[in-house]
């Protein structure tokens, strides 16, 4: 009633004529758009925007929160509904909302830290324990954003625009609502896509912003305010189906928020001329995956108001007049960058980057290249997201890039939490830790200190020194290990032994970068086996021992908890120079291959070989393990020991569940087939065998993994797993 009210006013004015006067044709009444927020639900506006291309319908004004904030300020920089839908399908949603750059681009010690500590959790020590402000730093949706925002980093007004635009933040500091309405368009998208919790805040001044959700998810009255005769709401929380049962505590908090947003919404409904309302029911705003059936629920919906919105209809010429008049308001992304510079970094990062992106400025500006560089430079661990912009000095065009370093840290505390228990077994607890301190002495130098407390004690710390910036590297190190287990006889635990570790030693070596470590050094440690009962495979000793040791690990997977693609391999050398028992020194070696395989999008292969073998004539020194889960799990935890051993599985998973930005991530159905043996020299080598099927899947604290094996002798066994996967 409101549109047909205000068209059939403006159709009065149209025909009024002043006396002595000639009939002037009035300017047709302006249309404003308003796009509520709603993550992947958001999608639905491109379908909306589509349909109005279509039916000649203009979009004079045009404001948005949250991914309406999104689509909206895409639209207003002049592309059209179906370029902004290529676009955004093509996005790889999954990667620019993971929390942290993804494990290939990480750095080879931030790989060793996520191998170790499994969980999206990171605490900061700057100024005291505290965890950063969100679980993403939003640094993949920042290079979503750049590639539409880099030509307007700094607009006088956002009237400016091909489409005038405002976006809506919260101010976390003043509790208010803050219109965005000129200066830089990444920061005014990036601010209202601030969901509280889930991306972190936006710091401009003294504001510190998030999602404008949290107060008006639907801005009809800023776009009432722009200038609009009528406007056009396009809600995505207009209603919510009616829930039956008991609510857990995740959809208590849920609900709590959809009700919140809904009656946001409901307000601003009553103060829009035409409601356009995608049909979303059965869809979660989660599902990233779903854009082209959520575009076609939008433009459905538009198509649902079709009586209404037709009255807006322009005649061919003028909607061609006023799309031109849109084109001519565009920045040219044909940008060629003749220099980059580098702001939010040391001197010597900020060289050695802008050195790497020359590049990429190269000709055409490569922007997949450069969005893979500042990802790797987000995974060296100490900045959590880095954008671009297209500047001008001396009138050269450039690219500035800015970096955002971690306002919680260094230094950092890595955690993890380890559950491990199988039937006829007590279940074991553990705790473990990783405290980091970064750029000590010379950038790129560290040191590190783990500790943890459950069946493996542990203390170490080492000190990683890189020598002049370089890719060559020492590292001192000192620990205390101590391991406790069963000794098993006939199926059956009849002691508890313990082996205990403490040394020192010193590393030299090269890191080549993300991929590869080699490591040669010499350490000496202090050896005491125990248990209560005397037994030949475990022998009680006590004594020193030293060695020269060659480590050599290449990290090509893809994670370090499920791997589907790739290669990991390491291998270590240690020739013993004294060893309780031992009256000649000896050789000791032991290697681990684990490939990966993506067969169909749904099906993953996975194998691992692993072996070692301790030639000396005593069994005093005992290095290898086999037993539990992923290592024959139908025995007992380290039920196996030995001087020699070796191992292989081969594996088959299935996805059942693929959303890795969640807390459960993803989760596969896995059936294994294992074969291996630990032995002393003189024992037999015979495998024993056994097969595996279970649940597996990595959460935001650890892989999960449920399952039960049987093996060649009749063993069964049901098992949980928490915390690290090997």
């Amino acid at each position: 009633m409101r549109a047909l009210a205000a068209l059939c006013l403006t159709g009065l004015v149209w025909a009024q004529e002043q006396p002595g006067e000639k009939a002037k044709p009035q300017a047709r009444p302006k249309v404003g758009l308003a796009l509520a927020g709603g993550s992947a639900l958001g999608f639905a506006h491109i379908g909306v925007l589509d349909w109005l291309e279509q039916h000649r319908i203009p979009v004079d004004y045009i404001a948005g929160t949250s991914m309406g904030g999104l689509v909206g300020g895409m639209y207003a920089t002049g592309v059209s509904a179906r370029a902004l839908h290529t676009f955004l399908e093509s996005v790889d949603w999954d990667k620019a909302l993971l929390a942290a750059a993804p494990f290939r681009q990480l750095h080879f010690r931030r790989k060793e830290d996520k191998r170790d500590f499994p969980t999206q959790l990171e605490f900061g020590l700057k100024g005291g324990p505290k965890l950063p402000s969100a679980l993403s730093p939003g640094h993949g949706v920042g290079l979503v954003l750049s590639r539409f925002t880099a030509n307007y980093s700094d607009v006088a007004s956002f009237d400016d625009l091909p489409i005038p635009f405002r976006s809506v933040a919260a101010d976390l500091n003043e509790g208010a609502q803050v219109i965005f309405d000129r200066g830089d368009l990444f920061t005014a998208l990036r601010a209202t896509m601030a969901i509280p919790g889930v991306f972190a805040p936006v710091r401009r001044g003294e504001q510190v912003l998030v999602d404008g959700g949290v107060l008006n998810n639907l801005p009809v009255d800023v776009v009432r305010g722009m200038g609009a005769d009528i406007v056009i709401a396009v809600p995505l929380h207009a209603s919510l189906p009616k829930r039956n049962g008991e609510y857990g505590l995740i959809d208590v908090v849920n609900r709590s928020i959809d009700l919140m947003i809904l009656a946001n919404e409901r307000r601003s409904m009553r103060e829009a001329q035409i409601v356009i309302t995608p049909d979303i029911n059965g869809v979660i705003s989660t599902e990233y995956n779903r854009a082209p059936d959520l575009i076609k629920r939008g433009y459905d919906a538009a198509q649902r108001e079709a009586a209404k919105l037709e009255r807006l209809t322009l005649l061919e010429d003028e909607y061609r007049a006023w799309r031109a008049e849109r084109r001519e308001k565009r920045h040219s992304n044909d940008v060629k960058p003749e220099f980059v510079a580098v702001e939010g970094l040391t001197k010597p990062l900020a060289r050695n980057l802008e050195q790497r992106l020359k590049g990429v400025i190269d000709g055409k500006l490569d922007r997949g290249r450069l969005d893979m560089e500042l990802t790797r430079l987000t995974g060296l661990g100490r900045y959590q997201a880095a954008r671009y912009r297209f500047i001008e000095r001396d009138n050269r065009p450039g690219l500035m890039v800015s970096v955002q370093e971690k306002a919680y840290g260094p230094p950092f505390l890595n955690t993890v939490i380890e559950l491990d228990g199988a039937s006829s077994q007590n279940i074991q607890f553990g705790i473990g830790g990783r405290i980091t301190f970064m750029d000590v002495t010379t950038p790129g130098s560290e040191f590190r200190t783990d500790f943890g407390v459950g069946p493996r004690d542990y203390l170490t710390a080492e000190y990683f020194h890189r020598i002049r910036s370089s890719k060559l590297f020492v590292a001192p190190r000192a620990f205390l290990t101590q391991r406790s287990f069963d000794l098993i006889s006939g199926g059956e635990p009849f002691t508890r032994a313990t082996a205990t570790e403490m040394g020192m030693g010193f590393d030299g070596g090269y890191a080549a970068g993300r991929f590869t470590e080699f490591r040669l050094g010499y350490q000496f440690s202090q050896i005491s086996n125990r248990s209560t009962i005397a037994s030949p495979e475990f022998p009680r000793v006590k004594g020193n021992v030293s060695q020269i040791r060659a480590r050599f690990v290449h990290e090509g997977q893809d994670s370090p908890v499920l791997p589907t693609q790739g290669i990991r391999v390491a291998a270590n050398a240690n020739w013993i120079l004294s060893a309780p028992g031992a009256n000649e020194q000896f050789p000791m070696a032991s290697v681990d291959f684990r490939w990966a395989h993506r067969l169909r999008p749904a099906w993953v292969v996975q194998t691992n070989v692993a072996g070692g073998a301790s030639i000396s004539g005593t069994n005093y020194f005992s290095p290898f393990f086999l037993g539990g889960a992923f290592h024959l799990a139908a025995l007992a935890r380290d039920q196996m020991i030995g001087s020699n051993y070796y191992f292989s599985e081969a594996a088959l998973l299935r996805r059942v569940r693929e959303q890795p930005t969640s807390f459960l991530g993803r989760v596969f159905i896995i059936t294994g087939f294992e074969v291996g043996k630990a032995f002393y020299k003189g024992q037999s080598a015979q495998p024993f065998v056994d097969g595996t099927l279970g649940v597996i899947s990595e959460t935001g604290i650890g892989v999960i993994y449920l399952g039960g094996a049987f093996g060649e002798r009749g063993e069964r066994k049901v098992f949980f797993r928490l915390g690290r996967y090997f």
